[in-house]
């Protein structure tokens, strides 16, 4: 029996800046234990094989911190979930190995536009 994998619950909110400050503003969320400074950049093929196929391929970098992540898409609705791979890697280039569901591809991959962002992490209790 193979081991399940990892998947990610995501709720996707399509708010107006009013509605946006409001829930800021709201106990809901919390308040954010530190603020993390983290770039993020997305890989595709020349011919886009990787969305093709229902993929996705991201490094994350946070300080010297880099995290690869691969996702299969989902459906597009507002609550999904799909499976993804994460792993930490030694720089911002993505590696693939035998743990990567990519691996069986031959893939020669280029950088998509980087963004960096602001994010809050964990909130308090």
């Amino acid at each position: 029996m193979e081991p399940a994998l990892p998947s990610e619950i995501e709720i996707k909110l399509d708010l107006s800046s009013e509605a946006l400050e409001s829930l800021l503003g709201s106990d809901l969320l919390g308040e954010p234990h530190e603020a993390l400074q983290q770039s993020s950049t997305y890989f595709e093929t020349d011919d886009r094989r990787l969305s093709e196929k229902g993929f996705s391929l991201r490094v994350r970098s946070t300080g010297a911190s880099h995290v690869q992540t691969v996702k299969a898409s989902g459906p597009a609705k507002s609550l999904f979930v799909r499976s993804e791979w994460e792993m930490s890697i030694e720089g911002n280039e993505p590696v693939l190995d035998h743990t990567s569901p990519l691996i069986s591809e031959n893939l020669r991959w280029k950088p998509l536009s980087p963004y960096s962002l602001s994010v809050a992490s964990g909130t308090s209790s």
